[in-house]
């Protein structure tokens, strides 16, 4: 009978998979405005005929939480953190993109970009440019960018109604088919950044904890196949 094995071996896949959602969040966890995941699975049900029903563990998904992280300090003018549920409107090839994580800087003409070089846009989705010439820039906790020269433009932020359509892009950034919306209630704050909401102790303990269920399912099927061995040897001798 294989089915122990198969139910065990179920339950370690989806382990397997959690443990490398649980890696990644953990090498994550210096990265600003990153969201950690967490792995949803379910249960399924199979009831052979004549026999009693089977419940395998299946993978139903992974859930980003989007609660925020703290705010740390930098100093630097142009590191942006979002005090509310907004997000920062980032241009790139592929369509817009939707970032906490406020680490800017210019290009070589004078654009807000992030680091790795995609457009941060501020109101009607024009780009922020500033001169070189600006002097000390500050940016109020509208999204108002001002220099020496003047204002230079608004950062935009938007939120959206719900978050269930939000997907990992890559690179810190976020895509969804959810129109966004104004983020009213939401402000920057200048010379900070979001820390990631990734907690690494719970989440290290986590990971012991897998290892060790996926050790001990480990030994549960190989003592299933030695059982299955054994029989079979048996069955084997008999006359």
């Amino acid at each position: 009978m294989k089915t122990p094995s198969y139910v065990a071996l179920s339950q370690q896949m989806v382990m397997r998979k959690q443990i490398g959602v649980i890696a990644n969040n953990v090498a994550n966890s210096g990265t600003p405005g990153y969201k950690a995941d967490r792995l949803m699975f379910a249960e399924h049900l199979t009831k052979p005929k004549g026999g009693d029903q089977i419940s395998y563990t299946r993978m139903a998904g992974v859930k980003t939480g989007f609660h925020a992280g703290g705010i740390a300090s930098t100093g630097n003018s142009l590191d942006l953190a979002i005090q509310g549920d907004g997000f920062f409107v980032i241009d790139t090839p592929a369509g817009p993109r939707y970032t906490r994580n406020g680490h800017f800087q210019l290009d070589q003409n004078g654009q807000l970009v992030t680091s790795q070089g995609s457009l941060v846009l501020g109101q009607g989705d024009q780009p922020i440019v500033i001169p070189e010439d600006a002097g000390t820039i500050t940016i109020a906790k509208d999204g108002t960018v001002s220099g020496g020269g003047g204002d230079f433009g608004s950062i935009q932020l938007v939120r959206f109604a719900t978050m269930e359509g939000m997907k990992k892009a890559g690179g810190g950034f976020f895509t969804t088919e959810t129109n966004p919306e104004p983020a009213i209630d939401s402000f920057v704050i200048q010379g900070s950044l979001e820390e990631s909401n990734v907690e690494p102790i719970l989440e290290i303990t986590r990971m012991i904890k897998l290892m060790n269920a996926y050790k001990s399912t480990q030994k549960a099927i190989e003592s299933e196949h030695e059982r299955q061995r054994r029989a079979i040897e048996r069955l084997g001798r008999m006359p």
